[in-house]
This record gives structure tokens, sequence and C-alpha cells, in this order.
């Protein structure tokens, strides 16, 4: 559904206002809802996969999942139909620019604005993962930076529940569901049905590696990706000299970008905690380390006045003669129990006991 004139048609309630964009999986114009007067962004699926039964049956369940996500770094899905033979679902709008038309405007990014996207992706990432979605197409053209929305996570339409299961990244005739550059090793290989969170965080990674650099970290023709496969499953990512990058940068794109899930960051909130102390070594902050889970008691008995120290020894000593005298009471009426009842129970034991204790008496 493209070409000139498509202005003011109306698919189902959604009145079509202009294209904004179009790729793979079909096009998305700016639409409003005839009912509410809402403007959306609508997505229209391309005529070629609608035919395609089992590619629908797998588009539903993702908008499905997509439809989960409630966050404020991340566009909301919000419904979905057919109408027609068009199948189509509808997103928030919003306004700004993809961070890849900020690097066709400025070759790259400064650090600390390429730091605040990869941290503001992740938080969008870390609510994902706490419903085990994952998003599969995390690239520069997939960031918007909104001036009054901040920056937000867009295009779910990959977007896949962990555990599914039914079918891998490697679909369509072959082809791998995502662009290229920013892949993940296991999206690649045959493990590609068993992604997590991880692989989305490589492909974070490599995405903060092109914001800053200017250019994707493996270099090859997205039309015949097999080179770029070929890099990122056994060469290791290499930083220019230009920018100069602290080692501590260096460290987390490594981390992020690394060939085996399990030596990354095992969840998008472990890396935010990372970026968050670079961020802190940038600015020349001390990180406070984590408050310990129980110290308020004892934090609160430490900070006390020498006033309030005092009133707490001079109960403690109250106290303390307060059981002193209750015991002595308690032994006196023991031993004179025992002296009353020597002479009548006939207990040699406690006669001898009376006799010793009257010869004490007698002596003082």
């Amino acid at each position: 559904m493209s070409g000139p004139g498509i202005e003011g048609m109306v698919l189902d309630k959604y009145k079509i206002l202009k294209k904004l964009g179009a790729g793979a999986m079909g096009a998305v114009f700016q639409a409003q809802d005839t009912y509410t007067n809402e403007v959306v962004a609508l997505k229209i699926l391309a005529p070629k996969l609608a035919k395609d039964e089992s590619y629908l049956k797998r588009f539903k369940r993702e908008v499905r999942a997509a439809r989960e996500l409630n966050h404020p770094n991340i566009i909301r899905v919000f419904d979905a139909g057919e109408y027609k033979g068009f199948h189509y679902f509808t997103m928030e709008f919003v306004e700004g620019k993809s961070v890849m038309e900020l690097l066709e405007e400025k070759k790259r990014l400064p650090l600390k604005m390429a730091l605040k996207i990869t941290y503001e992706v992740a938080k969008a990432l870390d609510h994902a993962h706490e419903l085990h979605i994952v998003h599969r197409d995390i690239k520069p053209a997939n960031i918007i930076v909104d001036p009054k929305k901040g920056v937000k996570l867009a295009d779910m339409g990959l977007a896949k529940k962990v555990g599914d299961g039914g079918y891998t990244d490697i679909t369509m005739a072959g082809k791998v569901m995502g662009t290229p550059f920013y892949l993940a090793p296991e999206r690649i290989s045959e493990e590609g049905d068993k992604i997590d969170t991880r692989a989305d965080i490589y492909s974070l990674g490599a995405t903060l590696y092109h914001m800053i650099y200017g250019m994707v970290p493996f270099q090859g023709d997205p039309r015949n990706p097999f080179k770029v496969y070929h890099q990122i499953l056994h060469e290791e990512v290499s930083f220019p000299p230009d920018p100069p990058l602290p080692e501590s940068m260096k460290n987390l794109i490594r981390k992020m970008m690394a060939k085996s899930p399990s030596q990354r960051h095992r969840t998008p909130k472990e890396l935010l905690q990372e970026i968050e102390i670079i961020v802190a070594e940038l600015e020349g902050r001390k990180v406070s380390p984590p408050s310990p889970s129980k110290p308020l008691k004892q934090a609160k008995v430490a900070s006390a006045s020498p006033k309030e120290s005092s009133k707490e020894v001079e109960k403690k000593g109250s106290s303390w003669f307060l059981k002193f005298f209750i015991f002595i009471l308690i032994l006196l009426c023991a031993l004179g129990g025992a002296i009353y009842f020597a002479d009548q129970l006939g207990i040699p034991l406690l006669i001898h006991l009376k006799e010793r204790i009257t010869s004490f008496l007698n002596q003082i």
C-alpha cells in the first residue's frame, strides 16, 4: 500500500496522513484514529509477507508480545487488525529523529550523548527482560530521540517472547531477520532459536560503537552479508585511535559484544550499573557503594547523641540491679523455707543445712 494519492485514504478506522518510511516488513504511515482523533504510527505488513501463513502467524504472535510492553523508553503498540487483506498494527507516534538520522547529519555523536542513549535503551531492555521479551532488531534506525519524550526504542515488529519456540531467526528462505551489522553471533548460528536478552545487549553494544566512531564494528556489503557474518563470528572488535576512548569504555563495548552470551552482561540491569559507574568516572564523581540491606537499626544506635547514650547506659544499669535484687530475694526465700521445713520433714541434708545457717547467724 504505497504510491501517490494514498494520503487521505482510510484503512479500517485509520485515516492515512502521510508516509513515514518503508522496510522489509512493510510501510509505516502517520495516521489518525477517526474515532478518537489520536495520531498514531500505522505499520502495514508487506503483501508478500501477508500471504505467507506461517509468517502471518508469527506476526500476530509477536504483536501480542509487543503489546505487553509499557515503558517510557518504548514506543507503545496499541492495536492490530486486518482490513480487506491488509494486515496492520498501530503504534505511539513519536516526533524526532532516529539515531541513524543523527549519525547521517553529524557522522558521530559525543561520548556522553552516546552513553545517555545507550543507558535509556538499556532501561527499555530491562523492562522487556522482565516480561521475557527480546527485541531482536536493536540498531540506530530503531532508536528515536524525541526532544519532548526523550529516547524511545521503536519497531517492536520483531519482538519475540523468550521460549515461544517453533522457529529460529533464520527464516524467510534462509535470510536472517534483523540488520546484519548489529546481529549477535548466536543470531547467525544455529542457536538462533535459543536467544535471550543478551542478544539485544550485543546489538546495543554494536550500536554504541557506531554512535561513537561513526561506523559499524564490522564492515561489509549488507546485500551480501556473509563477510559481515564471518567477522561477527570470528573476529574481535577493534578500536580506532580517533576519538580516543577511556579503557573503561572499551571494556564496556568488549563485554557487550563478547562472542559468547555467557561473557556478556547477564541482564540489562547489570549493564545499567556498569554505565552508571563509567558516567560517574567521566564526570569525576565517586560512585557510592550499594547500601546494605539491613543497616538502619545499627546506624541509628551508632549515631545516637551522648545524652541519648548515657540514658541508654543508665537504663541498662537499673535493669541489671533489679534482676540481681530479685535473684537474692528468691535465694533468701529458698533458704528460709529450707530452715522451716528441716525439722518437720526430717531430711538429714536440710537439718544439716539449718544447723550451719544457725551457727553462721549466731556468729554475726
